[in-house]
């Protein structure tokens, strides 16, 4: 129970936690094991259980298959990242040893630091209905994961973590209905095409944006430009600040002062709500000398 396999019942003996599952271990990248992923085998929910929070695994610390990516990653010069187990199994299977999967979570600091130590290119590759479709864009809500913030689904914080980490972040656009592991078992040409052009992360979410938006109308222009400029603010080169407002004034007819002007009043409104936020952080955040057994409860 401590360690996650099993749960306890009142009344009654303990429950297996993976019971009808497939079980794929979670090693750190010294190859020990941390914990368990298990994939159910009939219809029970959820389909994916992770090993629960113990004094070892913390899922928004570790990546799978880190323990046999490392090298190849290092070689490589870059890592793929995929959502789920059998995405980076299949992948790993076809000779693509550097990629890791993100245990289903959205990328959080940890686990990206762990992968600057060894790269600064990273490429997202997630199923399309988190990274290809505007509806979702679950894999890259890094901001609520990392900072605690109630930022919008597609936001700045994916942004200002990669420009933390001073990391060249981009995002694979795989074709519609096609996971990572189908697409390398049905298409690898197109597995290795949808790598080679990833978009860089502030294009990526300018495609986004744009295309889900309506710009003939007040209302849409005034979607995208809210959606887009705290992306853009979180730039800490100012000559891409610049083209990236000169872009979206492109794009909206908004015109370059007016975004600009906007862009300063937003970043005045945020940094009181950062400070407090952070203030909070610092709170609740146990002290060095904290016991395993108050971390626990």
């Amino acid at each position: 129970m401590t360690a996650g396999l099993a749960l306890e019942r009142e009344g009654s003996n303990p429950r297996d936690t993976f019971r009808r599952r497939i079980l794929f271990p979670i090693r750190d990248q010294r190859g020990r094991v941390l914990g368990f992923g298990g994939r159910a085998m009939g219809d029970d929910q959820p389909k994916y259980l992770n090993t629960p929070a113990t004094s070892i695994f913390d899922k928004s610390g570790v990546l799978y298959l880190i323990e046999v990516a490392h090298t190849a990653i290092r070689r490589a010069d870059g890592a793929i990242i995929v959502e789920g187990y059998v995405d980076a199994l299949m992948a790993h299977q076809h000779g693509y040893r550097n990629v890791v999967a993100a245990l289903g979570t959205a990328l959080t600091d940890r686990q990206l630091n762990i992968l600057k130590r060894l790269t600064k290119r990273l490429t997202l590759a997630l199923d399309p209905d988190a990274a290809g479709q505007s509806a979702t864009l679950r894999g890259l809500e890094t901001a609520r994961q990392v900072f605690g913030e109630a930022v919008p689904a597609v936001g700045p914080g994916l942004v200002r973590l990669e420009q933390r980490l001073g990391a060249d972040l981009r995002v694979a656009l795989l074709p519609p209905g096609k996971d990572p592991d189908e697409l390398i078992r049905s298409d690898e040409a197109a597995w290795k095409q949808a790598i080679e052009n990833a978009r860089p992360l502030v294009e990526f979410y300018f495609d986004v944006v744009l295309g889900k938006t309506d710009l003939s109308t007040a209302a849409g222009t005034s979607e995208a430009v809210h959606q887009l400029l705290p992306i853009i603010g979180e730039l800490a080169d100012a000559v891409q600040r610049s083209f990236y407002l000169r872009r979206l004034s492109q794009e909206t007819g908004v015109p370059e002062s007016v975004l600009a002007s906007e862009l300063r009043r937003g970043g005045q409104r945020r940094r009181p709500q950062l400070a407090r936020e952070s203030a909070r952080e610092t709170e609740r955040r146990p002290s060095p000398g904290a016991s395993r057994e108050s971390l626990q409860r």
